[in-house]
Order: C-alpha cells, then sequence, then structure tokens
C-alpha cells in the first residue's frame, strides 16, 4: 500500500504592508499548513500553523520580519491518511526586505498574531548577570564572582489614547507569560525584536490630569532564550 503525499505549496511575501505578509497558494482544503520564516539568515522558526479553508491563504502578517536585512518563508502542507501523516516538501524559498516599522507585541506560539503597542519610552538595558563581592578575613583585595550572562532586561512605557487600547494591551500582558517586543525603529541601528516575560504586575497611569482617555502602562521585562 502506498500513499501519495499533498502537493508542494507555493510561497509570496511582500513588504509592502506594514507588517510585512506572506501569503500560501496550491493548498488542499482540510490540510494543515505550516508557515515558517528565517529572521537571521541561518536558522528556521515557526512563523504560524493553520488549517486551509480553501486553496490559498493569503495576507499572514509577520510583525518579526521587518528587520531591514533579508527575511525568507517557506511553508508544507500535511494531511493524515489511514493513520499515517503525509507531508508535502517544502516550498521553495520567498525572499523580502522589510525596513523596521512599528512597535508591537507578539504571540510567541503564533508569531503571525501580535497588538499595535505605541510605545512612550524604552528605558535602559542592562545585562542579566549576578555578581557578588566578598572579602575574607585578612585578604588584601575583594573577591568578585560572576555568574555567566543571561541576556538583557530592561523597561518599556506604553501608552495607548482609548479605553479599549488600554483594555486590549493589559488583557495581552494578562495571557501571555512569555512574547515577543517588537521596538520602534531608530536611525542607524538594527533594534532587535526581544522575546520576554514581564516581571512587574501590571499597571497604568494617567498621562495628563485632564480629561483624556490616554494611560501609561509600565513593565519591565527580561530577555527569555
Amino acid at each position: 500500500m502506498s500513499w501519495t503525499p499533498p502537493a508542494t505549496p507555493t510561497v509570496t511575501a511582500s513588504s509592502a504592508t506594514t507588517p510585512p505578509t506572506v501569503s500560501v497558494s496550491g493548498l488542499t482544503a482540510g490540510n494543515t499548513v505550516e508557515v515558517e520564516q528565517r529572521l537571521d539568515g541561518i536558522n528556521w522558526t515557526p512563523l504560524t500553523t493553520r488549517v486551509a479553508a480553501g486553496t490559498s491563504i493569503a495576507g499572514i502578517p509577520s510583525p518579526l520580519a521587518a528587520t531591514g536585512s533579508t527575511v525568507s518563508f517557506r511553508a508544507r502542507q500535511a494531511t493524515t491518511v489511514d493513520g499515517v501523516l503525509m507531508q508535502s516538501a517544502w516550498s521553495s524559498v520567498a525572499s523580502i526586505t522589510a525596513t523596521p516599522a512599528g512597535c508591537y507585541v507578539v504571540d510567541d506560539g503564533d508569531r503571525s498574531v501580535y497588538l499595535d503597542a505605541p510605545m512612550e519610552s524604552d528605558g535602559p538595558r542592562e545585562i542579566v548577570q549576578s555578581v557578588s563581592v566578598t572579602y575574607g578575613l585578612g585578604a588584601s583585595s575583594a573577591r568578585v564572582d560572576r555568574t555567566p550572562e543571561a541576556g538583557e532586561r530592561g523597561t518599556v512605557v506604553w501608552v495607548t489614547t482609548t479605553a479599549a487600547e488600554r483594555d486590549a494591551l493589559l488583557a495581552w500582558l494578562d495571557a501571555h507569560a512569555v512574547f515577543w517586543i517588537v521596538f520602534p525603529p531608530e536611525d542607524g541601528l538594527a533594534t532587535a525584536a526581544k522575546r520576554v516575560a514581564r516581571t512587574t504586575p501590571r499597571s497604568w497611569e494617567r498621562l495628563a490630569q485632564v480629561a483624556i482617555p490616554h494611560r501609561l502602562i509600565p513593565m519591565s521585562w527580561v530577555e527569555q532564550p
């Protein structure tokens, strides 16, 4: 007995939108579609997994892809026949170079899911490292011990302009233990998105003591591997 795997799909990508998008065609309705992205030019990582409702899936956003460098996409589809998983070959690669734009929080499990999150400030950063200084009895100098460096930590303050925006961002922070922050672009610098965990309780404050709905939402974060 033999089975025929699904046809290899076709992938196209566009940097004309913000954030960039990827589309997949040549699908069979009901098949599971995996889309991956290569953000660093080396490693493939998941973008999203969806069930095809028809022969194509259009306009899948990739908020992590606006890096200013070449980003590539590929996809494959799969179906189960008599209990056997049948996967197509990976598609040909589609590549784009998208100018950094926007500021988002991005779901870690499905990296096509994001929320616009305008930032009021991006605070100081530091390397995560434990440093201890001890002074032995009779020692002529201090002993300094350091743990290995373990990424970065920092603070951000988001700004919302409506009650709905505030509620949406606070709900996002409550629902996501680990997520990505896409920082605002900077001239001459490549500010990489960070996979982070929140390290402070959710909070908010008024932007000004006048009748406006604007709120500031501060948060401390630590980078996750």
